[in-house]
């Protein structure tokens, strides 16, 4: 049985964790896309990009459009910070990561592909049916192939 004692830190420590994101929440407004701005004053400024986004993927899919759409007007920024429906998402080379804040533990929904394609972490680079370790699947045979 767990001492009271033990049970006020477990407690305390968990509160302490919960008490250290002191950024604001992203907004919950229900299908609604945010680009999210990093203001030199630590402030956060929240940029609508798309409206009636019925999933976070596809809020995903806007954000990835609009980081391209800047690199190709040649920016520099590689990284992408979004909201969706009080989510934080975080875009980068390594693919997407959701937040319930700016510091708080992420999570890796999408990797991104040896092509930069963002796919399901458990998707890229499996092996083919019937292959052996360390085998990929070879490349689907085209019209021109055959």
């Amino acid at each position: 049985m767990l001492k009271p004692l033990t049970v006020m830190a477990a407690l305390g420590a968990v509160l302490a964790l919960g008490a250290c994101d002191t950024t604001p929440k992203a907004p919950t407004d229900k299908g609604i896309c945010y680009s999210v701005g990093l203001l030199r004053d630590g402030k956060v400024k929240f940029n609508k990009v798309a409206e009636n986004q019925p999933t976070l993927e596809a809020c995903i899919a806007r954000l990835e459009e609009l980081r391209i759409k800047f690199l190709r007007m040649g920016g520099s920024h590689r990284d992408l910070i979004g909201a969706y429906q009080g989510k934080y998402l975080f875009i980068d080379a390594s693919g997407v990561a959701i937040a319930d804040g700016l510091k708080s533990g992420r999570f890796y929904a999408f990797t991104r592909s040896p092509t930069g394609e963002l796919a399901l972490p458990n998707v890229v680079n499996q092996p083919a049916p019937g292959a052996g370790p360390g085998d990929t699947a070879p490349p689907a045979e085209g019209p021109e192939q055959k």
